[in-house]
């Protein structure tokens, strides 16, 4: 199978068709950008006919399969119609269809509701952040004297897997490399790295979407900058036959950071062993969501003013702090001496509807909101 990066165009054309009825093929042109999937169709699944009114409804599929002038599978899945026009000619009327859909997958026929055992995820960057390094690197000769030679050698590196517990599943931390050479002219290797979802029993794809939003956050914050991930690869439970899942990413950010040094704390800075850092994380990333996705529309943002970032990061740090701590800054009981020196301070020559109002404010001086209490 062919891999297929989501920032990566194409179109391509074949023949497509309802499940329900397979025996009705149409032909038509399948284009797939970053932005959005658009299946344009020579003719209409389902044709009008009688009288015609504007501003209809539109038309939806849960699922369209068709097949490529190659003989690969496809699937849309999600389907919406944006438009079915009229052309009228010599050689009879003609109704194209034009619809959009919000997942594509390539390389098989799968239902709306298909559970997959497993989702890897490719991130740029990635392969950095873990601080596993591939590719060694030496310079000498091997016998003095001679010539001196260099020599590249890619390192063996094992898939790590951290379990999850908090959403019954483990995470794959794999690297993968390509290579290309000829003997006389030149050498090339490519690494990346994928995050590889398993959940304990096999997951609709929305489900490995949100984990995989959950990781993203994560690998932001720890990087410094968002790290989306550019290519998706499906199990559907059968050996060596992966598909490509291919899905519009909103605010999509490829993370193009090539040392260790680029990062605001990589994964060999960390101080604490990995299994720990993700599990704690899948475990309170539901209590943090909203700042969290503030903080990320900061990080994915540019030229902010720097007043705007500064104080949008400190809203988001002040949501974290609320969403994993209580809302008091002390206890009651221990908050009564507090609040006794606090009143006894209040000057005695302020009027008394100031005395009343700052009384009021200190009695409820232990929360976070004491003002709006």
């Amino acid at each position: 199978m062919s891999v297929h990066p989501l920032n990566e165009s194409f179109d391509i054309l074949g023949e497509w068709y309802l499940p329900e009825n397979p025996s009705r093929k149409l032909a038509g042109k399948l284009l797939y950008t970053p932005e959005r999937t658009e299946l344009h169709l020579n003719e209409a699944f389902q044709p009008l006919r009688g009288k015609i009114y504007s501003g209809g409804s539109e038309q939806s599929y849960p699922v369209i399969y068709g097949t490529t002038i190659k003989g690969e599978a496809i699937t849309l899945l999600d389907v919406l119609q944006i438009g079915v026009s009229f052309n009228i000619g010599s050689g009879g009327m003609k109704q194209p269809e034009q619809l959009i859909s919000s997942w594509l997958v390539v390389g098989a026929h799968v239902p709306p509701d298909f559970a997959y055992p497993q989702i890897s995820f490719r991130v740029p960057a990635l392969q950095v952040w873990l601080s596993r390094k591939i590719i060694e690197y030496s310079f000498g000769n091997e016998q003095a004297p001679g010539p001196f030679s260099q020599s590249y050698r890619i390192l063996p590196v094992n898939v790590e897997t951290n379990p999850i517990p908090s959403i019954d599943a483990t995470l794959d931390w794999a690297i993968s490399w390509n290579s290309n050479f000829d003997v006389f002219t030149s050498i090339s290797v490519e690494v990346s790295a994928w995050v590889t979802i398993k959940p304990s029993s096999p997951k609709t794809i929305e489900w490995y979407f949100e984990q995989q939003s959950t990781i993203a956050a994560m690998l932001a914050f720890l990087s410094g900058v968002p790290m989306s991930p550019d290519c998706i690869e499906a199990s559907i439970g059968e050996p060596h036959h992966n598909v490509s899942v291919l899905v519009t990413m909103r605010d999509a950010y490829y993370c193009t950071f090539k040392n260790l040094h680029d990062f605001y704390m990589p994964r060999s800075a960390m101080g604490v062993d990995l299994n720990e850092v993700v599990a704690r994380w899948f475990e309170v990333y539901r209590k943090v969501h909203m700042p969290s996705q503030l903080a990320l529309s900061v990080l994915a943002s540019e030229k902010l003013w720097l007043h705007v970032e500064f104080l949008s990061l400190m809203q988001a740090l002040e949501g974290f702090h609320r969403g994993l701590f209580d809302g008091n800054y002390m206890e009651g009981d221990g908050y009564e001496s507090v609040k006794k020196t606090l009143s006894d301070a209040i000057p005695t020559e302020l009027a008394s509807d100031h005395k009343d109002a700052l009384r009021s404010r200190i009695k409820y001086g232990t929360r976070f909101h004491c003002a709006s209490d």
